[in-house]
């Protein structure tokens, strides 16, 4: 036998006393290892090799899935550039659509304090006045103010103590239900009422801390659905001094619609839409009529606020906005953040089309103050906004079902590419989820859930 076959059948012989471990072999918890320190990654987890008693073994290993599938691409520009200038021509409400916020009659930002007035009438008294009810309604009031303004704005409140009674009957106080975007319906019979309320409740309220009312009438008839004013001057023991105010009509506590248990429930919500009108917004897009926020549906499934005006009242930070330029290379994926995790957390996007257009991308999730979602309902909304554009209300008695360009809107929604709208109403929030692997598609961009977490999105945007 020559020598080279010998020293090959040696070398055969050794190699086989050891087990033959594939360079590739996948690593598992408490299976043996070569070398400590050494990392290997095997089904979305990173082990490391361990000295384990007198042996190596791979330790339980880390979760890297979250982090390999979240990652981000692409450059955003400077959020300025995302700040469209309110274009409007037409102004049908008084607010602007885009920037800068307007200053209104109430502030965006800081302490805020609030009255309200328990109203009853001589023909129709208001019985034990429920207190506990009000401290829970307007306590509601400030955590959501606190929770989607960062805590810029914090809200205190003089509640009355007893019911403030009108000077007239209900019955000589007549306002009928009013059509949205137009001429007010018996303005002057609103703000008498309104002044005769003040002029009735004395010395009850410290009117010098407060430029915003609410009148609480749970009794009322003659006023059907809404009472209002918006910077109205009214004479009270402290001067005379300008005013927000409103007050819910029969409506507000009837099964008309809405059931009233219902109403009574998130009366707190349908107050805070009525504050932020007079904070500059216009609310009612996108898809008004639709429950995916109280800016579209105050007594609605969800009672958060779109990502759009989050922006433009300064309560989220520049740096949870990501940034878009359709006029420069798109080819990102970013990472988003449900609204409903509040605006410290929340992080949405927004690609500039042109002057005057873009897309807002927001994340959704069925928690928090979307918590009355399906469970399935989680993902993407995307809506296209033209600040040239204002909120054209006067259909929605004749056809107009919040989302339909006949009817100018600030806003529209957007439905997912090759989603069979027939089979859904047109208020139903499932028309315009985007989930996992469901593209968007609007002129040359093209929008894709790629992957969701728990409090996450990875959305990418590519030009189609």
């Amino acid at each position: 036998m020559s020598k080279k076959l010998i020293a090959f059948l040696s070398i055969l012989l050794l190699s086989s006393s050891f087990p033959l471990i594939s360079a590739n072999a996948a690593a598992k918890a408490g299976g043996a290892c070569t070398k400590a320190g050494l990392t290997s990654v095997t089904s979305g987890k990173t082990f490391t090799c361990i000295i384990s008693g007198k042996k190596l073994v791979w330790n339980k290993g880390i979760s890297t899935t979250i982090s390999t599938q979240f990652t981000e691409v692409g450059t955003t520009v400077d959020v300025e550039s995302c700040k469209l200038l309110d274009a409007r021509s037409n102004k049908l409400q008084p607010n602007n659509v885009g920037f800068p916020l307007q200053e209104d009659i109430i502030p965006a930002t800081g302490n805020l304090n609030v009255i309200v007035i328990p109203v009853d009438f001589s023909d129709r008294p208001g019985g034990q006045l429920p207190s506990e009810y009000l401290i829970d309604q307007t306590n509601r009031m400030n955590e959501w103010y606190k929770f989607f303004s960062a805590n810029k704005v914090n809200l205190s409140f003089q509640i009355g103590k007893e019911w403030v009674r009108a000077p007239k009957a209900d019955s000589d106080y007549v306002v009928p239900r009013s059509v949205a975007n137009s001429p007010g319906v018996a303005v002057d019979v609103q703000f008498k009422m309104a002044q005769d309320i003040v002029t009735a409740s004395k010395n009850q309220f410290d009117f010098k801390k407060s430029n915003v009312l609410f009148f609480y009438t749970p009794t009322i008839k003659s006023v059907d659905q809404d009472m209002g004013g918006r910077g109205i001057s009214l004479n009270t023991s402290d001067g005379a001094k300008n005013f927000f105010f409103w007050g819910g009509g029969a409506y507000h506590f009837d099964n008309r619609n809405i059931k009233a248990s219902v109403k009574r429930e998130k009366m707190w919500a349908f107050w805070i839409h009525e504050m932020l009108h007079s904070q500059s917004l216009a609310l009612h897009s996108p898809a008004n009529g639709s429950s995916t926020g109280l800016h579209t549906d105050q007594y609605g499934t969800s009672l958060a606020i779109d990502s759009w005006e989050l922006f433009r009242l300064g309560w989220i930070e520049n740096a949870n906005v990501a940034c878009l330029d359709n006029s420069l290379g798109i080819s990102n994926r970013l990472i988003l953040k449900p609204i409903e995790l509040g605006s410290k957390i929340a992080r949405f996007a927004i690609i500039k089309l042109n002057s005057y257009e873009a897309l807002v991308i927001e994340s959704r999730r069925p928690t928090g103050y979307s918590k009355e979602w399906r469970p399935d309902q989680k993902g993407i909304l995307v809506y296209r906004i033209d600040v040239r554009n204002d909120n054209d209300r006067s259909g929605e008695s004749t056809g107009d079902t919040g989302n339909s360009p006949a009817f100018p809107k600030w806003a529209y929604l957007l439905s997912p590419d090759s989603k069979n709208l027939e089979s859904l109403t047109p208020y139903e929030i499932e028309r315009y989820i985007l989930r996992t692997n469901q593209t968007i598609t609007y002129s040359n961009i093209r929008i894709k859930l790629l992957n969701s977490a728990t409090d996450k999105d990875l959305v990418e945007v590519t030009k189609s």
